[in-house]
This record gives C-alpha cells, structure tokens and sequence, in this order.
C-alpha cells in the first residue's frame, strides 16, 4: 500500500513540475513574420486616408505629391520606384502656376497586415541624381496611415 501511494505522489509531483510528462498532442510554434511572405493584396494610403493599388500617383503629404510612378517589386517587403516629387504648395514661386517637381526614388517597407490586405507603414524618399530643391519637405522617413485592426 505504501508502495502505491509513494508512486502515486512521485506521478503527481512529475506531472505537477513537468518532468516526466507524457507528450499530449501537437505544439504549434509561431513563425516570426518576416519568414512568411505575404502573397496578397498591398495598398499604401495616401496622406488623406484613401487606399491605394499599385498607384501612378499619390498624396505622400498635404503639400507633396509623387507622380509617374514606376513600381519594381510591388506587393514585396519593400517596393522601390521611380517618380517625381510635387510642390503643391507652390513654395518655389514658379511664375506659370506649374506645380514645381525633381526627381525621386521611393521605397515602401514594413507591411501590416489588416483585413485580407497588406498597408505599407513607412516610406522613404531619396533626391535621385541632385539634391533636393530648397521647398521640398524631408521625406526620408514618412510614416504612412493604416487602416485600424
């Protein structure tokens, strides 16, 4: 008797610690999220909260816009393109009411995933080729608006 109850307290104390536990089924371990790539849809938002695919055009600020753009890559962590840069404050004083522009180079990163779809969060604007003109904004490191979760 004494036999089964010291069995049964060193069972219990096992089963109580971890140790000597019998394996009781799947375990699923979480991948961290930048080992799964995202094969859905991507959108960035512009300033104004408005959705946007693949876009040739978007308002990255009040007063800047980013045009002709030429997308590599898009819907991959980061999407790079080719644009040109818009003054929509008119700050340069152009004399024909032309909106003044230069070349720039963007990159779209950090994907979060909301509602079926992927935002990008974060946008970097580099000159391409010159420095930037005196009325362009510092658009090196543009947080970007999602939608919430």
């Amino acid at each position: 008797m004494r036999l089964r109850r010291t069995a049964l307290c060193a069972t219990l104390a096992a089963c109580l610690t971890g140790r000597g536990a019998v394996y009781t089924g799947v375990r699923v371990a979480r991948w961290p999220p930048t080992d799964i790539p995202w094969s859905g849809l991507v959108f960035v938002e512009d300033w104004d909260g408005r959705p946007r695919q693949h876009p040739q055009l978007m308002y990255l600020t009040e007063i800047t816009a980013l045009a002709e753009l030429e997308w590599q890559h898009w819907g991959s962590p980061q999407a790079r393109a080719d644009s040109v840069a818009l003054d929509l404050n008119c700050v340069s004083g152009s004399p024909d009411d032309q909106a003044s522009s230069y070349r720039v180079e963007v990159v779209l990163s950090d994907l979060t995933k909301r509602q079926g779809a992927a935002y990008c969060r974060h946008a970097a604007v580099t000159p391409g080729g010159s420095p930037a003109p005196f009325w362009a904004e510092d658009l090196s490191n543009a947080r970007l608006g999602v939608p919430k979760a």
